[in-house]
């Protein structure tokens, strides 16, 4: 479900420094390339919002049961119509869920030298490849995407929580001449 909050982006964008200037700034191909000529990753941080509502696990498996039409997850046997009443309550708990899903980041998974033994050239390929075939692809990303460029430093942000379950960070320094 699309739900661009410009709130959320604003309170993201605030909590990092209030003082950068962020812009919306296109990711093309030219941009990317001369992104990485001059800069490398410092740190590429993906932050999650993919968490569930609690159910109760019985009727979360009638629900699997329900949605693949079979009786491998539930327990205790259930006659169709039950499965079937109970997969539109769990449908519809996961839509009620959904704006405290968004708003709740369970999860956050930094890359940067040194991490879990990642090189500099790990982090910064890894980072190209989110930028071009992540991010870059996604509609909306006007409305997504926010490049604080200084002298020494760039900051790329990208709000996916509500299509992608995750948001991105990115911190970029200016390499040594």
């Amino acid at each position: 479900m699309i739900n661009i909050r410009k709130d959320l982006i604003e309170e993201e964008l605030l909590n990092i420094n209030s003082s950068k200037n962020f812009k919306y700034k296109k990711l093309s191909n030219k941009f990317i390339d001369w992104l990485f000529n001059h800069y490398y990753c410092h740190e590429m941080c993906e932050n999650f919002y993919d968490s569930e509502p609690d159910t109760d696990e019985e009727e979360y498996n009638m629900y699997l049961d329900y949605l693949e039409n079979t009786d491998e997850y539930s327990e205790k046997e259930h006659t169709k119509e039950e499965k079937k009443i109970i997969y539109n309550k769990i449908k519809q708990m996961y839509i009620d869920y959904e704006e405290e899903r968004i708003e709740f980041c369970n999860w956050q998974e930094p890359y940067f030298e040194g991490n879990w033994d990642m090189s500099q050239k790990y982090v910064d390929k890894l980072a190209r490849y989110v930028l071009k075939k992540e991010i870059r692809n996604i509609p909306n990303i006007k409305d997504r995407l926010y490049v604080s460029i200084e002298k020494k430093q760039i900051r790329i942000y990208w709000y996916g929580r509500d299509i992608l379950y995750k948001d991105y960070w990115f911190v970029f320094l200016r390499k040594e001449k």
